[in-house]
């Protein structure tokens, strides 16, 4: 089974209620680096979920 990674976004924003958030983005398989920097510049942490068939693992 070959499975593609999963890239992932995160990013603090703060709420109408000034409450800090952790907003977390999980893209879907296939996605490249480059891609996701297109479609969310705002972002600045990006990692990468491999999966082995059964769970997924921060690489």
């Amino acid at each position: 089974m070959n499975v593609l990674p999963r890239r992932v976004m995160s990013y603090n924003q703060v709420s109408k209620d000034r409450e800090q958030l952790a907003v977390i983005i999980i893209e879907r398989e296939g996605i490249n680096k480059e891609q996701l920097k297109k479609e969310s510049r705002a972002c600045k942490k990006h990692s990468v979920l491999v999966s082995d068939g059964h769970l997924y693992e921060f690489k």
